[in-house]
């Protein structure tokens, strides 16, 4: 099975690509607290000078943050709803649109504010993942988007936070590490 590795805040993290059946809900769970700690970190690790507002179209961590932290919370609200045998309440707006509410959204919020919120999400996302209703979970992030195995979901969503930081890192934002 193919690996991508991401070095984050001094920490090594493998997430497995392809194939998730010899994967539990459980280890696909730990798999993105790690990832949501390691860009918590990597968010603490910026300057003050980093975190401001962005000043054009492109997104800057404080975007960045807020978009995961507006899709986290969208997850668990998801997610527990299936778990609790409810209909979901699922957005029908494009992802183009709804990743640029998500960086105006909370573009007043502070910093500490959204990475608390990004943490309780994660941790409220990992509670869901070990319920005994979970196995098996099918979930769409919104309406008309392909439903897929929630553990498949949550190793994508850890990818998709460690590649944010990866382009964040890219465009100068924080220490450069060398690649594993």
């Amino acid at each position: 099975m193919a690996v991508v590795c991401a070095i984050i805040a001094k920490r090594r993290l493998e997430l497995p690509i392809g194939t998730l059946d010899m994967n539990t809900l459980t280890e696909a769970a730990g798999r993105l607290t790690e990832a949501v700690e390691a860009f918590v970190a990597y968010m603490e690790s910026l300057p003050p000078a980093q975190l401001g507002k962005s000043p054009d179209e492109r997104w800057w961590p404080r975007e960045v943050l807020s978009h995961l932290v507006f899709w986290h919370e969208h997850y668990v609200q998801i997610a527990g709803a299936i778990v609790q045998g409810r209909e979901p309440d699922l957005y029908r707006e494009t992802f183009i649109v709804l990743n640029a509410r998500a960086a105006r959204q909370e573009q007043d919020t502070p910093i500490p504010e959204l990475l608390r919120r990004f943490r309780d999400a994660q941790e409220k996302l990992a509670t869901i993942a070990a319920d005994e209703r979970a196995p098996g979970l099918h979930w769409s992030f919104r309406q008309g988007s392909k439903s897929r195995r929630f553990d498949e979901d949550l190793d994508m969503i850890a990818r998709h936070i460690l590649g944010h930081v990866r382009q964040l890192r890219r465009r100068g934002f924080g220490r450069l590490s060398r690649r594993a």
